[in-house]
């Protein structure tokens, strides 16, 4: 897709799949992360296989500047009407 900005939504949790993590910045920053198979071998294999703390801290620390989470507790705070 061609297009000057490009910005990924999604409802499901980011926990779900290490790999998820790479299509989603994949399309949105193409080759950000490496190829997929890079990928899997930096950090999905390590993270979902031994749960490698140091894989999973490089991987935030290059993912944080990307990212806008809310949690739950903030949506239903924001639903009702609450500051």
């Amino acid at each position: 897709m061609k297009s000057k900005h490009r910005l990924v939504l999604t409802g499901t949790p980011l926990e779900n799949s290490v790999l998820d993590l790479w299509s989603i910045f994949d399309f949105l920053m193409p080759g950000y992360l490496g190829t997929a198979k890079d990928f899997r071998e930096r950090y999905e294999m390590p993270i979902a296989k031994s749960r490698d703390a140091a894989a999973q801290q490089r991987l935030a620390r290059r993912l944080r500047p990307f990212l806008l989470r809310a949690t739950q507790k903030d949506v239903a705070g924001r639903s009702s009407g609450e500051d």
